[in-house]
């Protein structure tokens, strides 16, 4: 089965196998005795307390999580599975020999999307790319056979989010007109065009979204395996203000680092490392903040971030392990060509 895993496990290998299964929960065994389980959740708690991925499964396992002995489900355990939000629940013994489990996959009403849309900001000129982007706007790029804001968008729609706002202004015509008679899309997109320059989240001081609690934003070069809906429930769950997908990246110095006392050298470390939480540019607000925003102000995310800091809002951070990447640069999209063709990213 694909979501069994052994207690020697370590937290990598762990992720690896959670990407490839279809059940967010994994069972882990010693033999056939069950030890516990280990889901997405626990894993990306564990990157927030800087667990290493290096480290045992145990270490971010539930080693009490809830079992049953009953081999068939009625309504009243499918029920009790729904209210505690458990979607995969172990089947064992007395003496804890796993036999297998159940598995529903529910959605109840109060965790429906439809007091949420998503904005993607589709409007810089992307100039680290170009040639490619003189005449057509970085979103067109084609990966595939697709430019990169439809296979965003696709995404978005598999995700149970009905509602997308495109914001444009770098050959917006372009964008528009691709999607203009494309009649799949058409009930879902509206577009705004900027008529000047925004930065990564001033466009959003122009838009009218007080029919939504809840707002993702996302760049429109951002190709991921991790679901948007996964991130809006996150935010939703913790009731946060401001949501932000991080990423743990170590980062190597290409030189050596020197530690002095005065004018005399105390020690060198050749090539240093060190971890980094990086942003990855995907966004979850609730909407009754954008009145932080000034109207047709310039506004970047870290300067928008740090004044709802100084508001005293509560801003998470949401730990991605999937895999993503930023088309930002040439070298970017030529590993995004590869990584779509071996299907990394869905």
């Amino acid at each position: 089965m694909d979501n069994i895993i052994e207690k020697k496990c370590k937290i990598s290998e762990a992720i690896k196998v959670l990407n490839s299964s279809n059940i967010k929960s994994l069972i882990i065994l010693d033999k056939k005795k069950f030890l516990g389980t280990v889901t997405d959740g626990d894993i990306r708690r564990g990157l927030i307390n800087k667990i290493n991925i290096s480290s045992n499964i145990l270490k971010i396992a539930n080693k009490k999580s809830i079992t049953t002995f009953k081999k068939k489900i009625n309504e009243k355990l499918r029920q009790k599975m729904i209210n505690k939000k458990i979607y995969c629940l172990p089947i064992i013994t007395k003496n804890k020999t796993y036999i297998g489990f159940h598995n529903i996959i529910e959605k109840t009403q109060n965790e429906t999307n439809d007091d949420s849309c998503i904005v993607i900001m589709a409007g810089g000129k992307g100039e680290r790319l170009l040639p490619l982007t003189k005449k057509i706007p970085k979103p067109m790029i084609k990966i595939k056979g697709k430019p990169i804001i439809e296979i965003i968008i696709n995404k978005i729609l598999k995700d149970d989010l009905k509602k997308i706002f495109v914001t444009t202004h770098y050959k917006a015509k372009i964008i528009e007109n691709y999607f203009k008679n494309k009649k799949r899309y058409t009930s879902n997109l509206s577009f705004i065009r900027d008529k000047k320059p925004l930065g990564t989240i001033g466009s959003l001081s122009v838009m009218n979204l007080k029919n939504y609690d809840h707002c993702i934003v996302t760049n429109a070069d951002i190709l991921s395996n991790f679901m948007f809906g996964d991130v809006l429930k996150y935010h939703k769950l913790n009731n946060s203000d401001l949501t932000i997908t991080t990423y743990i990246k170590k980062v190597t110095s290409d030189y050596g680092d020197l530690t002095l006392k005065g004018k005399m050298i105390h020690s060198i470390k050749e090539k240093p490392s060190h971890i980094q939480n990086i942003s990855v540019g995907i966004y979850v607000i609730k909407t009754d903040l954008l009145k932080y925003l000034n109207k047709n102000e310039y506004c970047d995310v870290p300067t928008f971030i740090n004044r709802l800091i100084k508001k005293k809002k509560e801003i998470m951070s949401y730990p991605i392990h999937e895999d993503w990447i930023d088309i930002g640069t040439k070298e970017n999209l030529r590993l995004a060509k590869i990584k779509f063709k071996k299907k990394l990213l869905k």
